[in-house]
């Protein structure tokens, strides 16, 4: 997917880091980030409308935004055992 952004003075397209497939029928979309700026932060709440938009949609697959901060990431990295540890984490809620 292609994500475009609008600012005040931009429109840029953001293609997302990670698309992981847990099931035939449902997706996450994963964005990781080092060092955020305002630019991130528009572009994750921007894949979190996208997200329930197309859930909204259709109903024969699910999608979901992850974000994975690194700073949280180097905390918690040791305790993850699975991808699920990662979503119950790092899972984009409204």
């Amino acid at each position: 997917i292609r994500l475009s952004l609008v600012g005040s003075e931009m429109c840029k397209e953001t293609v997302p880091d990670f698309f992981i497939k847990t099931s035939p029928n449902t997706f996450y979309i994963l964005e990781t980030k080092g060092r955020e700026d305002l630019d991130d932060i528009r572009k994750i709440q921007r894949l979190a409308i996208w997200c329930k938009d197309i859930n909204k949609a259709q109903k024969e697959y699910t999608y979901s935004p992850v974000y994975v901060k690194q700073e949280k990431w180097e905390e918690v990295k040791n305790d993850l055992k699975s991808f699920k540890d990662v979503v119950k984490i790092f899972k984009v809620t409204e």
